[in-house]
């Protein structure tokens, strides 16, 4: 049993979704519990949560043991283009404009951010009528993503405080309700 819970909509880009999905297995290699011959439960992490710009769009997908290593990337990667903004984006005032070229490269060879196969480097984030917004790319094996900053912020927020695994267990728990059930 799969279930897909939303956890943020973007605000600047209103396709923007935080996906945080709970993959029930009660068979199989992956089980979700499995008790042992001395009686111990195992519970195993039966998530992932996944970023995409909307439907049918990229996507980065990240599995429950790149999870903690993800929100301290995103966290780092906003304080240091927030605190980098002008110098990265100097026209960061006007409806359209440009990352600095040089300043750019610059991040991307000696301040990049990279940790478990994630990295995170400044863009410019531009929506469907052209304006331009100062944002950050995150790319790894598993997809990659661009979001304007304004977006990534309450995102970094909410992962900086949510429990996925408490979370996890609480969907566990309604769906063994919901089987006990039936």
């Amino acid at each position: 049993m799969r279930i897909d819970s939303i956890l943020h909509r973007g605000n600047i880009n209103k396709e923007l979704r935080l996906t945080y999905t709970y993959e029930y297995q009660p068979t199989g290699q992956y089980q979700t519990i499995t008790v042992k011959s001395d009686d111990r439960i195992i519970i195993r992490p039966s998530f992932s949560i996944s970023i995409s710009e909307g439907f049918n769009r990229s996507r980065l997908f990240l599995p429950s043991n790149k999870y903690h290593s993800f929100v301290s990337l995103l966290r780092k990667s906003i304080d240091l283009i927030s605190k980098n903004l002008y110098e990265i984006f100097p026209n960061v005032d006007r409806i359209e404009f440009e990352a600095d070229s040089r300043v750019l490269e610059r991040f991307q060879t000696e301040q990049a951010l990279s940790t478990d196969g994630i990295t995170a480097i400044p863009c410019v984030w531009v929506d469907s009528t052209g304006s331009c917004f100062p944002g950050v790319r995150l790319n790894s094996l598993n997809g990659s993503v661009s979001m304007a900053l304004e977006d990534a912020m309450p995102i970094s927020e909410l992962l900086n405080v949510f429990d996925p695994y408490c979370y996890g267990l609480e969907i566990f728990r309604a769906v063994n309700n919901l089987v006990t059930k039936s």
